[in-house]
């Protein structure tokens, strides 16, 4: 619901946690394409569907505990709708 009333706000506030000094994502570098890819699937607009918002973060989950390629996420964006992804401002 937060994210269809301030999608831009959801999305900044994605960026900062992941720009956090200390912030941990396993194997995953917390500045990589991993987490811009689950970053800009989080943020977009149309939101997720809750079913595909869970198996975002479930496989980002085992990506960073290295039980998938870093690149795995790279399927969601390819059925994602067009310009539903976008970069942070």
């Amino acid at each position: 619901m937060l994210l269809e009333a301030i999608p831009s706000a959801v999305a900044q506030w994605l960026a900062r946690i992941l720009a956090t000094p200390g912030f941990s994502c396993g194997k995953v570098a917390a500045q990589g394409q991993t987490t811009v890819t689950l970053s800009l699937l989080l943020a977009q607009q149309p939101p997720l569907s809750t079913a595909d918002f869970q198996s975002v973060v479930q496989d980002f989950s085992r990506i960073c505990r290295g039980k998938l390629s870093a690149d795995s996420l790279d399927r969601y964006t390819a059925q994602a709708s067009p310009g539903a992804l976008r970069a942070f401002p």
